[in-house]
């Protein structure tokens, strides 16, 4: 893996660092890059929920089969250019799911890693891009403390908490209380052993809607990842605006 210049990632880095809640962040779907009208569809969304200012995070993630192709690396530059424009009035981060490359040759500032990848990628990857945003995936308590203790990632997507189409056979749901569990473990151990750093940033993920989007928040996460709900919504930016008020508003709350 070649080294990297990033000196424009500290920027991003900070939101997952200060004390921003709620966050949002935004998954592409898995056949994102298959055809060039699809490519178009979602940037085309991602466009109209960017012009809220409320997009904290898009991860880019397409399915195995388009994972490793020049069109990923395509997508991911005309993302960087979305995202480029709205960089002004709220900064947004950028990530690729599971390809360093693809990450890098777009000009993406990081990569979220696989799961089952964590122990051999993340180390790695900071080695070489010493300021890279990296997240990984979680789905129970036990695995999310010892990752985020281990490798400290920016952020962690945790879930699945409601059904959801990208899991449709699934059925033992790990429910919308378990991201803040997390977070709650994460700040608990960060105050025992009072360690100056700050805890990764727990978002819910699954099936997350305009109708339940505040339930994890009130439990404790620190925001939530949305795929569908936003992307194919007839109006991203009024989705967009509709979600972030509602997490607004539990937010306030539960972060005064």
């Amino acid at each position: 893996m070649r080294s990297h210049d990033d000196s424009s990632n500290p920027h991003v880095s900070s939101i997952f660092r200060n004390e921003t809640f709620p966050l949002l962040a935004i998954v592409t779907e898995p056949n994102a890059c298959q055809s060039l009208q699809r490519m178009d569809e979602t940037l085309t969304a991602l466009s109209s929920a960017l012009s809220t200012n409320k997009v904290h995070l898009i991860c880019i993630r397409v399915d195995d089969a388009q994972s490793h192709t020049k069109e990923l690396t395509q997508l991911t530059q005309r993302v960087m250019r979305l995202v480029e424009r709205h960089h002004d009035h709220n900064p947004t981060a950028v990530v690729v799911n599971g390809n360093v490359e693809a990450a890098m040759e777009g000009g993406a500032h990081g990569v979220h890693v696989k799961e089952h990848r964590v122990a051999l990628d993340i180390d790695n990857i900071r080695l070489q891009w010493p300021n890279a945003v990296i997240g990984t995936s979680v789905h129970d308590l036990k695995t999310g403390v010892e990752t985020c203790t281990q490798y400290n990632p920016d952020y962690v997507f945790c879930g699945t908490c409601f059904p959801t189409q990208t899991h449709p056979g699934k059925t033992d749901l790990e429910g919308p209380a378990l991201p803040g569990q997390l977070a709650s473990a994460l700040l608990q151990q960060q105050q025992q052993q009072q360690q100056q750093s700050t805890p990764t940033r727990v978002l819910a993920i699954g099936g997350i809607s305009t109708e339940n989007c505040h339930i994890p928040v009130q439990g404790g996460a620190h925001g939530v990842a949305i795929i569908r709900s936003i992307l194919q919504a007839p109006d991203p930016a009024l989705t967009t605006q509709m979600i972030w008020s509602k997490l607004e508003t539990v937010a306030s709350i539960q972060y005064p």
